[in-house]
């Protein structure tokens, strides 16, 4: 769970550098504060949807995987609502966009590490058992 956890944390602080760079080139320094907290919301959304996961385990997982998938969107979503309604210069200089394309890639990570913990867990000999 820690690797996947720190894989997602080094995926979306890998890709901040381009989203930064591409709202500094579009919308000066708005952009690049909009390129931060974006890439912020999703880590956070990320984090918490892969460790929601991590929790279910054996006949459990499929509710883990849907309730993970389920934070992970609920909190880009709240965080895009919130903004839009919001309004200012960090709308403007490009959040909202940003927050999709953080959210697609932190999607991509979490998804190839959620197959691979249920994966994990399904091969582990105590998954599937009830102590009982």
């Amino acid at each position: 769970m820690i690797r996947g956890l720190i894989a997602v944390f080094a995926g979306i602080v890998a890709a901040f550098p381009l989203f930064a760079g591409y709202g500094y080139w579009a919308k000066g320094h708005d952009g690049v504060w909009s390129a931060s907290l974006a890439a912020g919301v999703c880590l956070a959304g990320g984090l918490a949807g892969f460790a929601t996961t991590s929790v279910f385990r054996g006949l459990q997982a499929v509710q883990g995987v849907l309730l993970g998938m389920m934070v992970r969107m609920a909190v880009p979503l709240a965080a895009a609502a919130f903004f839009l309604l919001r309004g200012g210069p960090l709308v403007r200089a490009g959040l909202l966009e940003m927050l999709v394309g953080y959210y697609l890639l932190a999607l991509t990570l979490d998804t190839v590490l959620t197959v691979r913990l249920v994966r994990q867990n399904q091969d582990s000999p105590n998954s599937g058992k009830t102590g009982a």
